[in-house]
């Protein structure tokens, strides 16, 4: 499945380790580079999948 994802979506990692945080847990992980710059950077690793 294939879902549509803008190009200026903000994209984070997942959360970490919440057992050694004080007070209100992370909603979200460190913040991931946008599509724009994982277009242009070359050390981006692609995959196709053709299995259709």
């Amino acid at each position: 499945m294939i879902a549509p994802l803008r190009l200026d979506a903000r994209l984070f990692d997942p959360v970490g380790d919440l057992r050694a945080w004080t007070g209100r847990p992370r909603v979200v992980g460190k913040r991931q580079p946008n599509l724009n710059e994982r277009l242009t950077d070359a050390t981006t690793s692609w995959q196709f999948n053709l299995a259709n």
